[in-house]
């Protein structure tokens, strides 16, 4: 099939990966990224479009990518939500759809009127009614997207020259693309994205989305924040601090007076005790045990938060940070996109390489 260009538009940036497939090889043909300022886009909502389609055109002319056509990824919760259901199974997608819809009124935090719905089937299993007929029921995912959202990001990727083939949910992308390096049957993998305002817990059981799980009382934008104000330092050198891990003592050009010791610490702890009770509760809730732990986006670059999760969930060597740079040809191109803006591009690699059909 020919090129697939994943596009991920995020709060703090905007990004693209184009990837064509030879069999089960995925190569990597064109990566850039673009960063938004503060304020673009909050909590999944355009809040000034004119900014996002000039960074979607820049995106486009400096990435060089050769089709319009965009494999288009959000995850921003609230205004993107997921939630799980128990449904009968039923062979037409189409009478799925109308079931599922009927399932939204109950699971859905919002009035389903106001979404978008689409679904993901988990799993389907053989059960017996009250009469002892053999009947098949669905474990769905259900995902609505705020109609109003979603169309402020469409109106302005058109607005870009640029065409929507599909839409998708950043847990989805990422569990198709991780679902041929499970762990096999009968365990759970974990992973967890790590944005700057959304952390999302997404579970794979035997090579299928399984769960799903916003925690965005730790995303790592309010410690970005915390750090700024208490330092009296800009947004951007605070986040560079949060980033680079604690100084050598021994360099005397540190910065003294920027110690973020403390703070890191605290956040890093909360972050830790959240994951891992939530881990821990999705294998409870599905009855398998913890296979990988996988991290994403930028948050995951928190220095030693991988070595804490791996010692508190007694997972050593099974907690990474997820690189889909190592499934690809090409990775360098990936690599230099990031290098070069500061921004993640695992969920625009994964939505180009999953819907190219290698994983």
């Amino acid at each position: 099939m020919g090129s697939v260009v994943g596009l991920d538009i995020g709060t703090t940036g905007v990004r693209a990966v184009e990837s064509d497939s030879n069999g089960r090889t995925a190569t990597v043909k064109r990566a850039h990224a673009v960063p938004l300022p503060a304020g673009v886009v909050v909590e999944g909502v355009v809040k000034d479009s004119a900014a996002l389609v000039s960074a979607l055109r820049d995106l486009w002319r400096k990435g060089g990518f050769r089709t319009r056509k965009a494999a288009l990824v959000i995850g921003s919760h609230p205004a993107v939500s997921v939630r799980s259901a128990q449904v009968p199974y039923l062979p037409s997608h189409k009478d799925m759809a109308v079931v599922v819809a009927q399932q939204a009124d109950k699971v859905m935090p919002e009035d389903p009127a106001r979404l978008y719905l689409s679904h993901h089937v988990a799993a389907v299993e053989e059960r017996l009614d009250d009469k002892g007929a053999a009947t098949r029921e669905a474990t769905v995912a259900i995902a609505g997207a705020d109609k109003l959202a979603l169309d402020s990001i469409l109106d302005a990727v058109w607005a870009a020259g640029l065409v929507p083939t599909s839409v998708d949910v950043t847990s989805f992308a990422l569990a198709r693309f991780l679902a041929a390096s499970s762990s096999g049957p009968g365990a759970v993998d974990v992973l967890i994205h790590l944005g700057a305002t959304t952390v999302t817990v997404t579970g794979i059981l035997d090579k299928q989305f399984a769960y799903d799980l916003a925690m965005n009382q730790l995303a790592g934008e309010m410690l970005t924040q915390d750090i700024a104000l208490s330092m009296g330092i800009s947004p951007e050198r605070a986040e560079a601090l949060k980033l680079a891990g604690p100084p050598n003592p021994e360099d005397p050009f540190r910065e003294r007076d920027l110690d973020i010791s403390g703070q890191m610490a605290g956040f890093t702890s909360a972050l830790a005790e959240g994951v891992v009770e939530t881990v821990e509760g999705l294998c409870r809730s599905v009855g398998a045990p913890l296979g990988r732990v996988w991290l994403s986006g930028g948050e995951s670059r928190l220095p030693r938060l991988a070595i804490r999760l791996a010692v508190e969930l007694g997972a050593r060597g099974r907690v990474a940070v997820l690189d889909g740079r190592a499934w690809v040809r090409n990775p360098e191109k990936v690599r230099a996109a990031s290098d070069a803006t500061g921004q993640d591009l695992t969920v625009a690699l994964a939505a180009s390489v999953s819907l190219g059909g290698t994983r």
